[in-house]
């Protein structure tokens, strides 16, 4: 099964895990997964009771919701883990992932680097030349993560407090 608008093959099992696109009903479970974060704030920013509906909503200017993938990572019925990808973001071989987190039983034991394998794989099946992400400065453990991938910080956006992470996807 493809979700709608992207042709990623759902659900994926990663791990022991289920990735699949999350729905608008389940807005409440992903902001409890950004309530149990202890790092939220280092993360993300000040945490705040709508972030979850923000997440569903925030698009980059010039996209439209046919570009965006928010999906869930399940360890059976509990969410564990997010992220949101938008396709053809900033430029059309570009694909943008502007928010990945797992929960802390899952950091450190190789989850993440196979998630982040799956994502690269997902775009660069949709013809991505180059994987995007986007960290907070603060944020030093996803900085380090994801140069640990292959990811070099290209820029720093500061309207957005965000520092820019680019790989070629080869």
């Amino acid at each position: 099964m493809a979700t709608g608008h992207l042709d990623i093959a759902l659900p994926a099992r990663i791990e022991s895990l289920e990735v699949r696109e999350l729905q608008a009903e389940e807005g409440a479970t992903l902001q409890d997964l950004f309530d149990g974060l202890p790092d939220y704030a280092t993360l993300f920013g000040d945490p705040g009771a709508a972030d979850a509906v923000s997440t569903f909503l925030s698009l980059p200017e010039g996209k439209d919701y046919e570009d965006k993938f928010l999906f869930g990572i399940w360890d059976g019925v509990r969410l564990v883990g997010a992220g949101d990808l938008i396709r053809g973001y900033p430029a059309a071989n570009v694909w943008t992932l502007g928010l990945f987190v797992l929960d802390m039983p899952h950091r450190g034991q190789g989850v993440g680097r196979a998630l982040m394998g799956w994502v690269e794989g997902a775009a660069r099946g949709q013809g991505a030349a180059w994987m995007r992400c986007l960290v907070r400065p603060q944020n030093e453990d996803g900085a380090h993560f994801l140069t640990a991938l292959g990811y070099t910080k290209e820029s720093e956006l500061p309207s957005s407090n965000r520092a820019v992470y680019q790989k070629p996807l080869g």
